[in-house]
């Protein structure tokens, strides 16, 4: 992703979207007369920047409407521009200052500052639970200060750079599960259909290789989903999927062990990078498989080298094959080898998919695996029950 892009996306990813109208930094407001819209607008005020604007609220005791709502926002010396077009908050209750909501609705979305925009057509949460002016203010919890939501999409994105280099994404979507006591126990995000002009790329050596395998167009997606079991102190990624039209999928799925409660804490909010880092080793690997699909990726690579080495891409892969069991003997574990060699030559041959797969007969620490990757790096494939198979053949 082009460098002028990234502050655009990482600051409005959609989270922070659907949380910053509740936490904008704002001048004072008139009182709308209208309850909801009041502890909305107060919130905003409470974080105090610049430039609010309102050009109309509407509403009755659960339902607030706002048209024209716009802010300047100051991140460290940074400004940008936001304005929404409509919000609806509706079904909504409040409580010591605190609104929750059924839904929340933004209309017509952009921000923009001097490295780019950010636009979305609508964006839309259900489970809303703002945080009040004084949680706000106070600065003393920054999880209480922020808002929160049960599930969470916005339509119609267009990401622009400042050189006039566009992103759109179809969609991007959240969901997360809480336990009685408010603990995020699963959760899901997507981002379907994100649009990559390869002819309008920079001149870098990703557009040289795209263009060499006679890509014109990249329209990717991505999709996971993980839980998380305080009571056994586990997490699991039940899937984290990066696919690629016309390229291929990568899929991958984990779990984790020795997530305890105090742990993922921690985790949540490193303050030492040391003790970050001996929380990790003291995990431990349960299971962990990678998949990769081929569409036609493979195929392209094979014809680009076999063109450039003057055969064709099934001489060319005959040969990869054959190559095979001396480029592994570098990893001297001839049992592995003879099975990866094997897999590899199937792929090669003929590019479906190749999974690879680790269940080792109990969870294994990461700090084990440390030890072992330094001391005897030939043995992690036994240590860590490692499979390897190409096109779902054994």
């Amino acid at each position: 992703m082009r460098p002028a892009l990234r502050p655009l996306i990482g600051r409005f990813a959609l989270a922070t979207l659907l949380a910053s109208a509740a936490v904008l930094p704002a001048r004072a407001v008139e009182p709308t007369g209208n309850a909801i819209a009041d502890a909305f607008l107060a919130g905003v005020e409470a974080s105090g920047a610049e430039a609010l604007v309102v050009e109309s609220v509407t509403g009755d005791d659960d339902t607030a409407e706002i048209v024209g709502f716009s802010a300047t926002l100051d991140d460290e010396g940074e400004k940008s521009e936001m304005a929404i077009d409509r919000i609806v908050i509706d079904d909504a209750a409040l409580a010591d200052d605190r609104i929750e909501a059924g839904t929340v609705t933004l209309n017509g979305v952009t921000i923009s500052n001097g490295k780019g925009k950010f636009t979305a057509g609508r964006a839309a949460a259900t489970g809303v639970r703002f945080p009040s002016p004084r949680d706000i203010s106070s600065g003393a919890n920054a999880i209480a200060a922020e808002a929160d939501y049960d599930g969470a999409r916005v339509d119609g994105i267009v990401i622009s750079g400042e050189d006039g280099y566009t992103v759109p994404v179809e969609s991007v979507s959240f969901t997360a599960e809480q336990g009685d006591d408010g603990t995020v126990t699963r959760g899901t995000i997507a981002a379907d259909r994100i649009v990559l002009d390869v002819a309008s790329m920079p001149a870098d050596d990703a557009k040289k290789e795209l263009t060499r395998l006679g890509y014109d167009r990249l329209t990717l997606s991505f999709a996971s989903a993980g839980s998380w079991d305080p009571a056994t102190a586990t997490g699991r990624i039940e899937k984290l999927e990066l696919s690629a039209e016309g390229i291929g999928k990568l899929t991958v799925s984990a779990t984790i062990g020795g997530l305890t409660e105090e742990v993922v804490e921690k985790l949540r909010n490193p303050s030492d990078q040391d003790e970050t880092t001996q929380l990790l080793q003291g995990l431990t690997i349960a299971e962990v498989s990678i998949a990769f699909d081929n569409e036609t990726l493979v195929n392209r690579m094979l014809a680009a080298q076999a063109k450039e080495a003057g055969t064709t891409p099934e001489t060319l892969a005959d040969q990869l094959a054959t190559a095979l069991p001396a480029m592994l003997a570098i990893l001297k574990n001839p049992e592995f080898q003879s099975k990866l060699a094997a897999a590899g030559a199937l792929f090669l041959r003929e590019p479906v998919s190749l999974v690879a797969t680790a269940k080792p007969a109990a969870p294994v620490p990461v700090a084990m695996l440390f030890g072992t990757a330094m001391m005897a790096p030939q043995t992690l494939p036994q240590v860590l029950n490692v499979d390897v198979v190409a096109n779902g053949q054994q």
